[in-house]
C-alpha cells in the first residue's frame, strides 16, 4: 500500500473554519469563529470535523490527495 489516510486534527479544523468566517468583535473583544463554535456547540464542531473530506497521503513523497487511488498512483514506477 502506497497511501495512508490522514485525519484532520482539531487545529486544522479550527484553521479551516477561521479561513471561512471572520472574527466576531464585541466591544474591544475579538473571538475567532472556530472558538465560538467549539466552545458554544462542541457537537457542531465535531460534525464539521467528521464531514470534512478525507485526505490521502502518498507514503513515498508525502503529497496529499483527495482520493486513495490518486495517492496510490503518485509514485508508482512505470512498467517498461
Amino acid at each position: 500500500m502506497n497511501a495512508t489516510l490522514k485525519e484532520w486534527t482539531d487545529d486544522e479544523v479550527r484553521q479551516y473554519i477561521d479561513e471561512l468566517y471572520p472574527e466576531v468583535k464585541i466591544g474591544n473583544l475579538s473571538f475567532s469563529a472556530s472558538r465560538i463554535i467549539e466552545e458554544l456547540d462542541p457537537i457542531a464542531f465535531n460534525c464539521i470535523s467528521s464531514e470534512m473530506e478525507d485526505r490521502w497521503i502518498c507514503n513515498e513523497c508525502g503529497v496529499e490527495y483527495d482520493s486513495e487511488e490518486e495517492a496510490e498512483e503518485c509514485c508508482e514506477e512505470e512498467e517498461t
